[in-house]
């Protein structure tokens, strides 16, 4: 083919780069939903600005006459003044305020009229004017006019005594108080009576810039943060996925760099990015704002007008890029996907305080430049820069980018952007660190040191130096110069075939050794592997075999010792190395979203291959995996035996020379193994393959060469022909009992012409022998007479084969199992007392067993909370934070009554500016104003024009420089002319309004009074009596609270998500535990911790609140959403996904619905609104209050009060404004009409003393008592509605019958079973069916299981079982039919069936967080074991399955293997039926047949087991009855002899010809020549190599002369080894699988006219077969 000739070429870095960002994009792609959520939360936040209708608008010049002041009494105005005297009453008696009456009070000083003003009720809200107390006897007013204006403030509603400039304050309290209008006046009246003669100037009061008002623009920075928090977790979750699924180390062993990862990582993320990026720019900057409101002017300019689009596009992806980098720096840090997400956005929001946490208006630049550090913080500092640009009507553009945007601004944008980009390089640097220092699980962690190591600066050098001494190992050798044999020979030893005569080394494994820590686990392994073979590395778990294999491949570092790969050094050219290898690693690693064809294009675009050869090689793949029709679906959508083959398709794709393959058959059937094997075998030819197993079958079909390790140690090596020699094997003969079987008269007979002969093993149906090699003359006499006595002694049937694998195996690589126990087949008669008596060593007092459960549960919690003990801790740190950010937010006392002089002065070192204008050159104009221009000049600069203010500083008389100048520093101006204007910017300058009156007043005064008159004002506020902190603060607060829940409750979500995505809730209920009692044991647990950490969110409130009032709330909160989280966890497959999900959608859901519930936006809420108002939101407002007000509004939010967030928030709104405004009598009777949903806040507060009524209070108690009910009884509404469907479905139950007659059978004996025989059976089975909306998964199966009975469910990979077993346990319901445990149904009466059960699923259920003492006591107090003897039933389970030494350490610390010992522990507590499902996938030999002992030992005791497996090995050693399901239905059922004389009436020939590749294709034609000459009937099943099975029909053929016939050509056929059995059940399951494919086919396609024979013979020729009837005699193997 094209691309076999075609040569793979090394790709370049860029190559690679864009080979990766291809695949990214595609995955990004190919996740659906993802996808479709970062889009939609994207648009929609950069939609939010223009549906929630932000137009700029023009704010009216502020005049006085515009905005009239209201006195705190309506119908009057006190002023109280000291003090006391003659002259200053007839003074002030001249000063009107408007037109309200005005009452003056006087006081003998300063300090009489404070304590009237903050202590006396009578003055509450009145003014007050201190002149200086010394002016007690003044006769007349000095010229230095000297006063004090005290007015009330509290800490909401000040002065800002404590700054003189903000661009984050605006000032109304002068105009809103009256300051400005009795400054005025007094300033008028003193000039009036210091110079009687002259008429005064009226002065007007006007703003000099237009400033354009951002409608809540605080909000931007929300926006932008919803923007970029959705891409950024998904971003870090991906990475670590990818990380935690080993795919970046296979990336990397593909000769990927780490580099290269990250930086295609970098350009897809920064590709996203910038597509919303150019969204948001457009929506923001280009799109004009629809007209929401009439008459204004900005309606149809954007978002942000001014600002140019480009620099805000540079911005956004400043940000982007720095916030990538972040998301690298986090994912560094994380090992596993499901908390990565929530650290990620934790991390996010924190990184968002400082910004929030600062005073922005005295800010410092060091500060500035701190709080730039933080990505999120910097880039909400831009974005209010960038605010402020756009309120001076300038906007952000290149010119002033290296601009402050204010005059007390310390750093400018373009300086916040170089430091995002500076803090960016540093987390990159830090991140690679983390990688090299905390690689994960795959990969070997450097000393944090290696920076300063001489192989970081040197590694080619240094490892040359140090581990390839010169002349020992050629850098490169040339095919001409590499030699045929290179190994050198390890330690003599008769098990070590060290001859390698005419092969060719691909790879050589030189005194390989790795330690972690004081563990060696592999110890100075030396062996080759030769080109066009494979070598089979067997072992049991723990012993070495992946490590090796890591080693090989680069993912970690060998402590000792070398291998040479393809004629490179591992440790000195790895790279070089890795380019020829490949690797088909235990578990499918495939990319989430990314198709077949695409898996198979990128691994062979990666290998080097060209566009041509790919397809060709996508084309080949495809075709071999009969895959063409899903060519274009998700790799991760297919079978698991599918999905196993297209792994091994992936690992051999681009014409790899070495490929290792660690377990690739694990968990597949028998049909999809053999598929799997097909495909190894064909790809052979030209490539060195080391493939490791459990399955021994799997080594004798694909091994040349077996190398068998234990405890890191080599300890057999050589062919299969080999290791039989040198371990002296022998002859097993299988004879299968019938009922009447007399073993020992066998043994007399078998023993008469083989002396010395006892049993091997007898188990089962089935008693073996072994029989040695030189009795081999004897054999045939022997089957001479087993054939004539067969019926005599009642043996069904004899097979003879060699020692398997299997035996050599256990002689040299089991695992040494000492000290732990275990059984041997039927058990001691003391052990056995024990087990019938289990029941009685279980409380029987139901309180107890339901205490014992109790504690259980909360057992579990704790050790959870414990494992997580960080996270909570930081949980209960954060309310910390929120106070200190309050605490820092919040102005002192101090600062709000300091006294301020209104002048100048406080200006000087600002520099600012003041604009003059005067037109007339005589009179009184031109005196003030030179009077003016001589007070500025001492403390500012002064511009003088005789041009109209508004036209100096208006459009088209300025550059953009001027403008940036004069808005910078431009504080007042005034004009002297017919009129007197003072001119003021309260928008920046806060106390310009009072400070321009002043100097005005004070020219006037050196003009008409004298060149020594002054007037000097001081502004002096007191604390009011009633210090009131306004809605704002309420609303704040709750957001602030609310925001801490919303992460709390979410968290509480993740254990409850954990269980039920991985079973292990299933598996707690099948111990005993009922619905009530495991979501209870939650909800409290989680109920206490939540009012732990409610206490410490409490200390960081309480002054602001009444505390044991917010504790309320805040516990009756956490009584509603804790339940409705259980709920919506359980719908995603993910759990950090649903916990994520949760908390934004807290967080967003909560915000979102404040603002809508306010006036200003409520009117873009759509009407329709009001029509989802259903029965239950009747129902629950019919109590909570008895009437609303009708309006579309309160409709709204009586909805989203259903979601108990929202009202959370306003409850706990409710709960500071209560505290602010009193609870007086007259308000609570008032406004308990309001106490409404969407109310409470806009009419100050509900002021019921009573909680329940408070609205909030009744909808949360309500929604969590309901949602609690759901979560409980969940389970039996599930139960109504299956009930429901039985009566609809038993009308139109399909009549599904069997074409096998003891199928039928058996469902007609179940239909007409009664009660008392259901009792007495362990499990029923009755017409049971599962439909998944079109696909039926099961149809109608029945059967019976009797104790004491092993019952084998077997078939194909999506035959059904798996569906059967959960719905025997209750994990997903039947559709029809009824399945009964000890006469217990399943529908009716599920916790009492469920306690009979004890089930072992196909994937691990078990608490990562528990070692595996404690993950037993948890389930044995589950199923109502007495504690005191606890610890003896822990340690005798830990013992019988083989793990008491890994008793202590921690369950997500154990071997695949081990974990699967601790589940069949789990379940074998079961009472009466014990279901396993695959339960001893991935263990060891050794390990496998020591479970296998204790299970036989358990069905001996009476109890019944039900089994599911692909191993038939363990089927045949464990099951006594089987039944065999394809396409969902049972298709044969009975015990393991009649299920195979029914389907297989031959004999199985298994011939292995071994000679030279010249000769062989010779001498396996004449084998096949006399085969068709001397039996004509039989059958070639298959042919691969020198491996024949031949099928001979047993009609009149004697066992004998078929024995004879090969004994008398084993030398002229060059036999190495033969076999001659009974079909196995292997056989009998490819046969009917054979069969099922056939009949589908010919229902797709019609037969074509072709002989029936040859046919079937090309059908047959398809796939290999296991040596399957060897592993027979091995399952005896029990010593």
């Amino acid at each position: 083919m094209a691309n076999e000739k075609e040569e793979p070429v090394v790709l370049s870095w860029q190559k690679k780069f864009l080979l990766i960002l291809w695949k990214n994009l595609c995955v990004l792609l190919g996740r659906k939903c993802q996808f479709a959520c970062l889009v939609i939360v994207s648009i929609f936040s950069a939609l939010a600005p223009l549906l929630l209708g932000f137009a700029s608008n023009l704010a009216s010049s502020i005049r006085e006459e515009d905005s009239p002041f209201i006195p705190h009494n309506s119908s009057e105005i006190i002023v109280c003044y000291s003090p006391q005297n003659k002259i200053l009453e007839t003074f002030l008696s001249g000063v009107t305020l408007l037109d309200y009456p005005t009452y003056f009070r006087d006081f003998a000083d300063g300090k009489a009229l404070e304590e009237a003003l903050t202590k006396n009720i009578s003055y509450e809200g009145a003014f007050g004017i201190e002149f200086p107390d010394e002016w007690s006897d003044i006769t007349e007013l000095p010229h230095r006019f000297r006063f004090a204006l005290r007015f009330s403030v509290d800490k909401e509603d000040s002065f800002f005594l404590n700054i003189l400039i903000s661009q984050f304050r605006t000032q109304t309290h002068y105009r809103r108080t009256g300051f400005l209008l009795l400054q005025t006046q007094i300033s008028q009246r003193y000039l009036q009576v210091k110079n009687g003669t002259q008429t005064v100037f009226r002065t007007q009061f006007k703003e000099l810039y237009e400033e354009i008002n951002l409608s809540l623009d605080d909000m931007f920075v929300i926006f932008l943060i919803c923007v970029f928090l959705c891409p950024f977790t998904m971003d870090v979750k991906d990475i670590v996925q990818e990380k935690e699924l080993q795919l970046k180390e296979m990336l990397n062993i593909f000769d990927v760099s780490n580099y290269l990862q990250w930086l295609a990582w970098y350009v897809k993320s920064m590709i996203v990015l910038f597509m919303v990026s150019l969204i948001i720019t457009i929506l923001w900057t280009a799109i004009n704002m629809p007209a929401f409101r009439g008459g204004n002017p900005f309606a149809d300019m954007a978002v942000l007008p001014h600002t140019d689009w480009s620099v805000f596009l540079f911005y956004l992806l400043v940000c982007s890029h720095c916030l990538i980098c972040f998301g690298f720096l986090v994912s560094s840090f994380c090992a596993r996907s499901g908390w990565c997400a929530i650290i990620a956005v934790l991390l996010f929001l924190a990184s968002s305080l400082p910004n929030f946490v600062i005073d922005k208006d005295s800010t410092g630049t060091v500060v500035n430049i701190l709080c730039s550090i933080f990505v999120v913080s910097a880039m909400n500092m831009v974005m209010d820069r960038i605010v402020i640009w756009e309120k001076e009507r300038l906007g952000l553009q290149w010119s002033n980018l290296f601009k402050t945007s204010w005059l007390h601004d310390s750093i400018s944008v373009g300086a916040i952007l170089m430091i995002m980009l500076l803090i960016s390089l540093i987390s990159i640097l830090i991140c690679l660190y983390m990688e090299q220092v905390r690689p994960g699980e795959f990969g070997t962690p450097q000393p944090w040191y290696f920076p300063c190591t001489k192989r970081f600066w040197c590694p080619a050098k240094y490892m040359r130096g140090v581990l390839s001494p010169p002349g020992l190992f050629p850098v490169r050798p040339s095919d001409e110069e590499r030699p045929l044999d290179r190994s050198s020979p390890p330690k003599h030893s008769k098990f070590v075939d060290a001859n390698a005569r005419g092969k060719t080394s691909g790879v050589q494994i030189k005194n390989l050794s790795k330690s972690f820590g004081k563990r060696q686990v592999v110890a100075g392994l030396t062996f080759d592997l030769f080109e066009n073979e494979i070598m089979v590395l067997l072992g049991h778990n723990g012993a070495g075999k992946t490590t090796t294999i890591q080693m090989l491949t680069g993912t970690i570092q060998p402590s000792s010792g070398t291998a040479i790969i393809n004629g490179y050094d591992i440790q000195t050219d790895r790279l070089q190395a890795r380019r020829s290898l490949s690797i088909c690693p235990q578990k499918n690693i495939f990319f989430d979203g990314l198709s077949v064809a695409s898996h198979l294009q990128f691994y062979s675009r990666l290998r080097g291959l060209k566009a041509a050869a790919v397809k060709q090689e996508v084309d080949k793949y495809i075709q071999k995996l009969g895959l063409k029709a899903k060519a274009r679906s998700s790799a991760k959508s297919l079978s698991g035996g599918t999905q196993r083959r297209l792994a091994l398709a992936c690992a051999l794709c681009g014409n790899v020379k070495v490929l290792f393959c660690d377990e690739p058959s694990s968990g597949l059937d028998p049909n999809s193994r053999h598929e799997l094997w097909k495909l190894l075998l064909d790809e052979k030819q030209g490539r060195t393959i080391l493939l490791t197993t459990h399955q021994m079958d799997e080594g004798e079909v694909l091994a040349d060469r077996i190398a068998i390790v234990s405890d890191g140690r080599l300890r057999c090596l050589g062919t299969l022909a080999f290791l039989k020699k040198q371990n002296e094997t022998s002859y097993l003969l299988t004879c299968e009992k019938g009922p009447n079987c007399n073993v020992s008269r066998l043994t007399q007979l078998i023993a008469s012409h083989v002396p010395n002969t006892r049993p091997h093993s007898n188990i089962g149906s089935d008693v073996s022998y072994r029989l040695p090699h030189r009795v081999m003359g004897s054999l045939g006499s022997l089957f001479n007479d087993l054939e004539q006595q067969k019926e005599q002694l009642d043996v069904v049937g004899f097979g003879l084969s060699s020692t398997s694998l299997a035996d050599i195996f256990m002689s040299h690589g089991a695992e040494d199992l000492g000290g732990s126990g275990g059984r041997t087949s039927g058990g001691g008669s003391n052990e056995q007392s024990q087990r019938q008596n289990q029941e009685q060593n279980r409380y029987q007092n139901f309180c107890l067993r339901y205490l014992g459960q109790w504690e259980a549960m909360l057992l579990k919690k704790m050790l959870y909370i414990y494992d997580k003990k960080w996270i909570f801790l930081a949980l209960l740190l954060l309310p910390i934070v929120i106070a200190i950010i309050v605490l820092i937010r919040e102005p002192s006392e101090g600062s709000m009554l300091k006294r301020l002089p209104i002048t100048l002065a406080d200006y000087k070192s600002d520099d600012v500016k003041i604009i003059l204008q005067s037109t007339s050159n005589t009179g009184p104009a031109r005196d003030m104003a030179n009077a003016y221009q001589e007070l500025v000049q001492q403390y500012g600069s002064v511009e003088r024009t005789s041009q109209n203010i508004e036209e100096y500083i208006g459009k088209g008389q300025e550059t953009p420089e001027r403008i940036y100048e004069m808005k910078r520093s431009l504080i007042a101006a005034a004009t002297f002319d017919q009129e007197t204007i003072a001119w003021v910017r309260m928008r920046v300058f806060l106390h310009s309004a009072p400070l321009s009156l002043n100097l005005v007043f004070n020219a006037m005064a050196k003009t008409m009074v004298g060149p020594n008159a002054s007037i000097e004002v001081t502004n002096a506020p007191y604390q009011g009596k009633n210090s009131q902190r306004e809605r704002m603060m309420s609303l704040i607060m709750a957001i602030c609270v609310m925001l801490y829940l919303a992460i709390v409750l979410g968290m509480f979500g993740m254990l409850v998500a954990q269980e039920k995505v991985t079973q292990t809730r299933m598996q707690q209920q099948v111990s005993g535990v009922n619905m009530a009692t495991y979501w209870l044991s939650h909800y409290l647990t989680d109920l206490a911790l939540y009012f732990v950490l409610s206490l410490a969110l409490l200390l960081a409130v309480h002054e602001l609140c009444h505390p044991l009032e917010m504790l309320l709330i805040l516990m009756v909160i956490g009584v509603a959403v804790l339940p409705l989280t259980y709920m919506m966890v359980g719908l995603f497959k993910d759990s950090g996904t649903a916990v994520v999900i949760m908390i934004n959608l807290n967080i967003v859901c909560g915000r979102i619905c404040d603002r809508l519930s306010s006036e200003k936006h409520f009117q873009l809420t759509p009407k329709l609104f009001s029509h989802f108002v259903g029965v239950f939101l009747g129902f629950l407002l019919a109590l909570t209050f008895p009437m609303i007000p009708i309006g579309a509004k309160k409709e709204f939010m009586a909805i989203c009060y259903l979601y108990p967030v929202i009202t959370g928030y306003f409850a706990v709104a409710n709960c500071f404004a209560r505290f602010q405004k009193g609870q007086s009598a007259d308000l609570r009777e008032n406004y308990k009409m309001y106490c409404t949903p969407g109310f409470t806040l806009q009419i100050d507060f509900c002021s019921s003393l009573n909680l329940l009524d408070w609205v909030e209070v009744r909808y949360l108690l309500i929604c969590g008592f309901i949602y609690m009910l759901i979560l409980i009884f969940a389970e039996y509404i599930t139960m109504l509605w299956y009930g429901i469907k039985q009566i609809l479905c038993r009308c139109c139950r399909p009549n599904v019958k069997s074409n096998d007659g003891d199928v039928a059978a058996v469902a007609e004996r179940i239909k007409e079973m009664s009660g008392e025989d259901r009792n007495k059976h362990a499990l029923v089975l009755n017409r049971v069916s599962k439909r998944y909306l079109l696909m039926s998964a099961v149809r109608g199966i029945s059967f019976a299981v009797k104790p004491g009975v092993c019952f084998g469910l077997l078939g194909a990979n999506g035959a059904g079982k798996t569906t059967t077993f959960k719905m025997i346990v209750g994990d997903i319901g039947m559709t029809t039919g009824s399945i009964h445990v000890r006469g217990c149904s399943l529908m009716v009466r599920p916790t009492a069936a469920r306690k009979q059960i004890g089930y072992c699923p196909q994937h691990d259920t078990l608490f990562d967080f528990c070692t595996g003492r404690q993950t037993l006591r948890i389930f044995l107090l589950l199923r109502g074991t007495r504690r005191e003897l606890l610890k003896k039933a822990i340690e005798k389970l830990a013992s019988d399955f083989g793990f008491f030494v890994h008793l202590d350490h921690k369950v997500k610390d154990y071997s695949g293997g081990t974990k699967r010992k601790l589940n069949a522990a789990v379940a074998s507590e079961g009472l009466s039926l014990i279901c396993l499902d695959e339960p001893s996938s991935g263990v060891d030999p050794a390990s496998r047949r020591h479970v296998w002992n204790v299970l036989s030992s358990l069905r001996d005791e009476g109890k019944a087991v039900m089994l599911s497996s692909h191993s038939m090995e363990e089927v045949e050693a464990l099951c006594t009855q089987l039944a065999i399901m394809a396409d969902g239905q049972i298709h044969c059922l009975g015990s393991q002899q009649r299920i195979k004389n029914k389907f297989a009436q031959c004999l199985v020939l298994k011939l292995h010809v071994e000679t030279s590749p010249e000769s062989m294709v010779h001498t396996v034609q004449k084998v096949k020549s006399q085969m068709e000459a001397d039996y004509p009937t039989s059958s070639l099943e298959e042919e691969f190599g020198g491996r024949l099975t031949y099928h001979i029909p047993t009609d009149k053929l004697r066992w004998s002369r078929v024995f004879s016939y090969i004994e008398r050509n084993r030398s002229p056929w060059k036999l190495a080894d033969y076999s001659l059995t009974q079909p196995s059940l292997e056989d009998v399951l490819l046969d009917i699988a054979k069969k099922k494919k056939n009949e589908k086919n010919q229902q797709t396609n019609p037969p074509k006219t072709q002989s029936r024979p040859e046919q079937k013979r090309a059908t047959k020729n398809e796939s290999p077969k296991p040596d399957k009837d060897k592993g027979r005699s091995t399952r005896g193997n029990k010593d």
